[in-house]
């Protein structure tokens, strides 16, 4: 009878133990929030598949690529791309990252109008925006923020 006795004493014992670890993990992985990973590749088949009819008889898949390549040296120009944002530790809580600018665009236009003269600033701001939705759909974009004056 003390044996079983002493088995149930570590069995309840062994449990106590594991669910105290697993709560504690549990926990600490909580508080870390999820790092959005932009897969360019997947990037590229958002955005190609979501362009409007008009727009992708124009723009080819690879177009569409060097547009996204050109988006994100402008963001690491900038220090918006992904390896600057990226925090180790607990959830960064920030007030407002804004990103506008029409200027982005133009920058972005006329970075590859010598590789593709064909593309007009209107397809690049098509690409762009479709960019802009993917990025919502991995959860890398918050709402949009309201104009301080």
């Amino acid at each position: 009878m003390a044996p079983i006795i002493v088995a149930i004493i570590c069995a309840l014992i062994s449990f106590v133990i594991a669910a105290g670890t697993i709560g504690r993990e549990a926990h600490r992985l909580d508080s870390f929030s999820p790092v959005p990973v932009y897969d360019v590749e997947q990037a590229v088949a958002f955005v190609a598949d979501g362009l409007p009819k008009d727009v992708s008889s124009r723009v080819s898949f690879w177009e569409v690529r060097a547009i996204l390549d050109a988006s994100r040296a402008d963001q690491d120009r900038y220090g918006l791309s992904q390896e600057s944002l990226v925090v180790q530790g607990p959830a960064l809580q920030v007030d407002q990252l804004v990103v506008v600018s029409d200027a982005g665009v133009d920058r972005i236009a006329s970075t590859l109008q010598r590789s593709f003269p064909t593309l007009s600033l209107a397809d690049v701001g098509v690409v762009l925006a479709g960019e802009l939705e993917y990025l919502r759909s991995i959860g890398a974009v918050g709402p949009q923020a309201e104009s301080a004056q």
